[in-house]
């Protein structure tokens, strides 16, 4: 008899093991924007912001790039928005172009090292977002999911569809550790910006590092 309870009780746990893997099964499906399609209104900011953009920084300084004559310049990947910037003064957008960093809340280039940061107007001044830190005090909380899309890229996550709960938000991202494996993950992100990894969705190898 004791045997059989034994059995029906493992049996019962083997059944709800099972249960509550087809309920984790589900999974966000709202479509992030775009980066290029956000304009300032979808970030939650303080009210003294009345534009901002990402930039790309240059290469950094070499020799050879001196001989081929490299424009060390950089490129705005993204703008928030065209509107806000019309609104400026020259002697605004004067200021803005004039400020540059050689740090970022991100990066492209590699093996080498070109800064991704953002660049905002707050009131009468300009000011560099160039680390995590700073991206996140700019943002205050993550409570937009135009906020969500821009701190998982400067986690080096790609976002992919997300879906708004208690606390924060769950939501699909790709991820690749350029040496061999990428794949797919469901996070959590609370509205401090804290990354909390809940199940892996895909893995996948291949040849090469960057």
């Amino acid at each position: 008899m004791r045997f059989k309870l034994s059995f029906l009780l493992l049996l019962s746990l083997i059944v709800s093991g099972c249960g509550g893997d087809k309920s984790d099964g589900s999974l966000p499906d709202m479509e992030f924007g775009g980066k290029s399609n956000y304009v300032l209104s979808d970030f939650d900011l303080n009210n003294e912001v009345r534009y901002w953009e990402i930039r790309m920084g240059p290469l950094p300084q070499s020799e050879w790039r001196d001989e081929i004559g490299y424009l060390y310049e950089y490129d705005v990947l993204y703008q928030f928005d065209e509107t806000g910037l019309a609104s400026l003064s020259e002697q605004e957008v004067q200021n803005l172009n004039d400020v540059d960093s050689q740090y970022g809340f991100s990066s492209e280039c590699l093996p080498d090292y070109c800064p991704i940061y953002g660049v905002s107007v707050q009131g009468g001044s300009v000011v560099v977002i160039a680390s995590d830190q700073e991206l996140l005090d700019f943002f205050g909380t993550i409570n937009t999911h135009a906020e969500l899309d821009v701190w998982l890229w400067a986690k080096s996550y790609q976002a992919r569809y997300y879906q708004e709960v208690e606390g924060g938000y769950m939501v699909v991202v790709a991820w690749d550790n350029l040496c061999g494996t990428s794949g797919e993950d469901l996070i959590f992100v609370d509205h401090n910006g804290v990354i909390t990894k809940q199940r892996e969705i895909s893995r996948e190898s291949y040849s090469g590092c960057v």
